[in-house]
């Protein structure tokens, strides 16, 4: 996670908030998405956006795949 949100420049809220539907591993890019704070959110807004797409590198993305694998 650390790795991630260093790579990306993304705000603990925003990492906290992405799911595997925000990631898009065939163009490298996460999704992030203003998401209503319930209990499973944490509070949060995107500076001067709802939405933002950012780039992601080769080895965030192969960190990404491995993470997923270990999930299912």
């Amino acid at each position: 996670m650390v790795t991630a949100a260093l790579a990306t420049a993304m705000r603990r809220a925003e990492l906290l908030n992405c799911t595997w539907a925000d990631v898009d591993f065939d163009a490298k890019t996460i999704g992030v998405n203003y998401k209503q704070n319930t209990r499973n959110t944490w509070e949060w807004l995107i500076k001067d956006a709802e939405h933002k797409t950012l780039p992601l590198t080769d080895d965030i993305v192969q960190m990404l795949v491995e993470r997923q694998a270990r999930q299912a």
